[in-house]
């Protein structure tokens, strides 16, 4: 967050990381590599297809002992969208609107 011009020779390493962490069992440590990619995506670009996938994830998880995660890492990522995703070059699915 604060660091992110020291940090943008690492950002292959960042997202690698979190993305591993994501593919973790462990709810609670996924939930965690979801606000470090939250944290990526609104210091960073990436892909309008992954970060519409962690916005639909995130809107998806239910688990009520990781709310707070989840909600930190949705706060970090709704004010990046606009940012992120240009209007005219993507499409949200319907459900989200």
């Amino acid at each position: 967050r604060y660091l992110k011009d020291q940090l943008v020779s690492h950002r292959k390493e960042l997202i690698k990381f979190a993305w591993d962490r994501l593919k973790r069992e462990d709810s609670t440590s996924k939930h965690w590599a979801y606000v470090n990619v939250c944290r990526f995506i609104e210091a960073y670009d990436a892909p309008h297809k992954i970060i519409l996938q962690v916005y639909v994830a995130l809107l998806r998880a239910f688990q009520p002992e990781n709310r707070p995660l989840l909600k930190q890492a949705l706060d970090i990522l709704t004010p990046a969208l606009p940012k992120r995703l240009p209007p005219a070059e993507h499409k949200y699915p319907i459900w989200i609107r």
